[in-house]
């Protein structure tokens, strides 16, 4: 198995390099060769960070543009609720209104029918006539019906159940 190693090379190998290194280039050639591998190095992470930034002000840029819209597309929203709410409640105000004028309409109605009714039974009750027997004791008969103000009372009520429901 492999031992992990910086880059994957021993110390032991290390060692060997830079020894090699000394060889080549000899001992006043490697501190401008550091340099230049430091220039190197910077120069190199300077281009990553320019590159870091430029992604970070594009996104910025983005970030904001993708606010925005979502912003403009909250505040459609809220105009489009707000308005939509203002629909309903003015066609629920209208609806009421209708409706109170149907409910006088109605009551308006049934105050004209139960005059009418009440008209009627006492037409139907007036012509009642006092009759007198030979003992002197009083009578009294209809024209035609034995009950007219007891079916006077059921229509009455019929009348009054249906539209007080």
């Amino acid at each position: 198995m492999m031992e992990n190693h910086l880059l994957f090379i021993s110390g032991g190998e290390l060692v060997m390099v830079f020894l090699l290194a000394l060889l080549l280039f000899g001992s006043k050639a490697i501190p401008d060769i550091a340099k230049t591998l430091a220039k190197g190095m910077r120069e190199f992470k300077r281009a990553t960070n320019d590159i870091r930034r430029e992604i970070e002000d594009y996104t910025s840029d983005v970030k904001r543009d993708l606010n925005d819209a979502t912003s403009g597309f909250r505040k459609d929203i809220e105009d489009l609720s707000s308005e939509v709410t203002n629909d309903l409640e003015n066609a629920t105000v209208n609806v009421n209104k209708d409706l109170d004028e149907i409910s006088s309409d109605v009551n308006r109605n049934m105050d004209e029918a139960n005059t009418n009714l009440n008209n009627s039974w006492e037409e139907a009750t007036s012509g009642v006539q006092d009759t007198s027997d030979e003992t002197g004791t009083s009578t009294k008969s209809t024209d035609s019906s034995a009950s007219p103000k007891k079916e006077m009372n059921e229509i009455q009520q019929g009348f009054n159940t249906h539209f007080t429901d």
